[in-house]
């Protein structure tokens, strides 16, 4: 079933309503919060269908991972305040779906948790363009462990196994109703094609290789003899790409530094002149259809570039080049309605119960990819080399790495 790897976006989902509040907030935890001696006892702050969620809990996750005191936890309580609401939703939200799992008979073994964690390591670590000694070096200075540790325990945590849960509810309950036909895709390009895939100003479509001069956990400018080094590989990789037969978007795949290199073969999507940067731009536009580029340089580093296609302004986009995008849309606009609607029947059914006083106060609900309308046109966002294409093949959602927890799953 083509559809069912489009699933991975429920990660995303499963906590776009805490991470739109709390910036970066990830949905488990690490370290106890408090130092020894210093916490008070434990209370409740909800019960979910009989199951509590405790204080610790919440300060676990407000926290992320790190060890505070007491007095700290309590100004950081009092600063997100006005967002508890989300918070509690969020955790809620986790416990339903845990519970729900259950009812439906879906069982994980450690050997699933175990290929869960790898693929999800494995997109966070391919999403930011590192190495695995870099990456290592990153769980290390963010979760103070190795990533044979950080196997172990993520598993444990709730926002780790709630997405994933529920990706196998949403399969065996609503894979019927999630299938989008070749006809659908076809009926949509006809409806938008005037608006949406007609440029009023010229537009190419390109692929890119990139050699990024940046330095990928700082984001500075390498030095300028390593910026050499990638000028040399870009030289090389040119001589490659030229070479009768040779297959960009395999080479792209293997050796670009840009995330568009592992997701779509180094394919940016069609876009007009504006959207990149001068000099990306003043090449691609230079270019015939299927004519590669020399080296180019900008400020993201060495690109080499090929141009696969090209409308004029007032020229409709050919319906091949725009279809994996519109399917795409319509996949995830009926993933968000299906996804929206069985979570708020597990949350009208559930029977949710706070301590007297502990209640949070209601909020307006934060806007995130997840709650917007699913009629509501896509807009297409600045682009830059290396940013995510608006053409693209079926996408991957941002990838946060849950941190991981210490309490025992259920």
């Amino acid at each position: 079933m083509r559809y069912v790897n489009r699933f991975s976006v429920m990660a995303a989902i499963a906590c776009a309503t805490a991470a739109a509040t709390f910036g970066q907030i990830v949905p488990a935890v690490s370290q106890p919060a408090s130092k020894p001696g210093t916490a008070p006892a434990d209370e409740v702050a909800v019960v979910v269908n009989g199951q509590p969620i405790m204080e610790s809990d919440i300060d676990r996750v407000l926290s992320q991972g790190r060890k505070l005191s007491a007095d700290e936890l309590a100004q950081l309580r009092q600063r997100v305040k006005p967002q508890m609401r989300s918070l509690f939703d969020y955790m809620i939200g986790n416990e339903l779906l845990i519970q729900a799992a259950k009812e439906e008979g879906i069982v994980l073994t450690e050997q699933d948790w175990k290929e869960e964690f790898q693929k999800t390591y494995d997109k966070w670590v391919q999403g930011n363009g590192w190495s695995q000694e870099q990456a290592a070096q990153e769980i290390k200075k963010r979760f103070n462990m190795d990533v044979a540790e950080l196997e172990k325990e993520m598993p444990k945590s709730s926002g780790f196994r709630a997405p994933i849960l529920q990706e196998r509810i949403i399969q065996k309950k609503f894979a019927d109703e999630l299938k989008v036909s070749d006809d659908e895709v076809k009926a949509n390009y006809e409806q938008n094609k005037a608006i949406r895939y007609t440029p009023k100003e010229e537009e190419v479509r390109a692929s890119h290789i990139l050699f990024s001069t940046k330095d990928p956990q700082t984001r500075q400018a390498i030095s300028e003899e390593a910026k050499q080094e990638q000028r040399k590989k870009a030289e090389q990789m040119l001589i490659e790409v030229k070479k009768p037969g040779a297959d960009f978007a395999a080479l792209a795949r293997e050796h670009s530094g840009c995330p568009s290199g592992k997701r779509s073969g180094g394919d940016l999507g069609y876009f007009a002149k504006p959207r990149m940067v001068p000099a990306f731009s003043e090449a691609a536009f230079a270019m015939k259809v299927g004519e590669i580029s020399d080296v180019v340089e900008t400020d993201f580093g060495y690109h080499i570039i090929k141009v696969t296609g090209r409308v004029a302004a007032g020229e409709a986009m050919p319906f091949d080049a725009v279809k994996d995008q519109i399917r795409t849309q319509l996949d995830q606009q009926k993933l968000r309605t299906v996804v929206d609607r069985y979570r708020g029947e597990l949350k009208s059914k559930a029977k949710i119960v706070y301590p007297p006083g502990k209640e949070p106060p209601s909020q307006p609900a934060p806007r995130s990819p997840m709650t917007r309308p699913a009629t509501r046109p896509a807009t297409r966002p600045a682009m830059r080399p290396g940013t995510p294409p608006t053409s693209r093949p079926a996408g991957r959602a941002p990838i946060t790495l849950p941190r991981p927890q210490t309490a025992p799953a259920r």
